[in-house]
C-alpha cells in the first residue's frame, strides 16, 4: 500500500473489531461489520481501510481477500491512543420520550464519552418496556458504533 497522507487516511472506510484484534500482521472483519464492508461499502481486494478496537487501538490495514461477510485485512501500520486528558467521562441520562435518546446516545459517542448510562427517575416519561429492554441497549449500541465510526474516533462507549 502506497504511503497516505493525512487527508486520504480521513476518508478511509472504518470498521469495528474486536479488541486485541489488531496485534496481529492480520485481521479478519466479520459479522455486521464485514457484511458492512463487503456488502454495502463494496470493499475491495487491495483497498486501504482503517480498524479500530474500541478500546484506543486503530490500525491502518489493506483488504487481502473478501469472501461472504468477511474481509481478511493486512495491517500495514498501527497506532495506539490515549484518551485526551486522561478523563474517562460517564454520562447517566434519564430515558427520554419516543426515540430522543437515541440522539444523546449519537451525540454523547461522537464527543468520545467513556460510557452512557440509561436510568429511569422519579419523573421520567419514557419507559421501556422490559421485553424490549435487550433490543433497546443493542440498537443503542449500533447507534454509538456508527457515531464513533463517523466521527473518526477510537473508543467505543461502554
Amino acid at each position: 500500500m502506497t504511503e497516505l497522507n493525512d487527508a486520504e487516511i480521513w476518508r478511509l472506510d472504518t470498521f469495528i473489531v474486536p479488541p486485541g484484534s489488531l496485534a496481529g500482521g492480520t485481521c479478519v472483519v466479520s459479522g455486521r461489520e464485514g457484511h458492512h464492508g463487503a456488502d454495502v461499502m463494496r470493499v475491495r481486494e487491495g483497498d486501504p481501510v482503517r480498524l479500530i478496537d474500541g478500546a484506543g487501538e486503530a490500525a491502518l490495514a489493506r483488504v487481502d481477500t473478501v469472501g461472504g461477510a468477511t474481509l481478511t485485512c493486512s495491517i500495514t501500520e498501527r497506532r495506539t491512543h490515549a484518551r485526551a486528558g486522561a478523563v474517562a467521562l460517564t454520562v447517566a441520562q434519564a430515558l427520554l420520550k419516543g426515540r430522543s435518546l437515541d440522539d444523546v446516545v449519537r451525540r454523547l459517542a461522537e464527543l468520545g464519552t467513556a460510557g452512557i448510562r440509561p436510568l429511569v427517575t422519579e419523573r421520567t416519561i419514557g419507559r421501556i418496556p422490559p421485553d424490549t429492554l435487550d433490543s433497546r441497549l443493542e440498537r443503542w449500541g449500533s447507534i454509538a458504533a456508527a457515531a464513533v465510526k463517523q466521527s473518526r474516533g477510537v473508543f467505543l462507549p461502554e
